[in-house]
């Protein structure tokens, strides 16, 4: 993998934790903009019992890096972690038992 200064970069562990994974977990990933029916479409896949969703699992991340304020903060709370990185460690640890990993971003 890549490695600087001795450091394993974000993608070599997120790969490392797949390739120790003995799980067939899929994971499917939505890119969307506003106002779509990524939505209804993400409520579907959470209907299904061998699927687990994550509904912007870096949106935390994104508004801390950039400043940015969201329109329902409220709501903010379950919007993943503020740190991308272990944002991104939830999606790829495959400990669920479930076989989709459905990701909308």
């Amino acid at each position: 993998g890549n490695k600087r200064q001795g450091k394993i970069n974000r993608s070599d562990r997120i790969q490392e934790t797949m390739a120790s994974s003995k799980s067939l977990t899929k994971v499917l990933n939505l890119w969307t903009c506003p106002r779509t029916s990524s939505t209804a479409l993400t409520l579907s896949f959470a209907q299904r019992p061998d699927t687990k969703v994550f509904d912007e699992p870096v949106l935390a991340h994104y508004l801390r890096v950039t400043g940015k304020k969201y329109a329902d903060e409220e709501n903010l709370r379950g919007k993943g972690d503020s740190d991308g990185e272990v944002a991104m460690q939830r999606v790829f640890t495959f400990d669920s038992g479930k076989k989709l990993h459905w990701v909308k971003n």
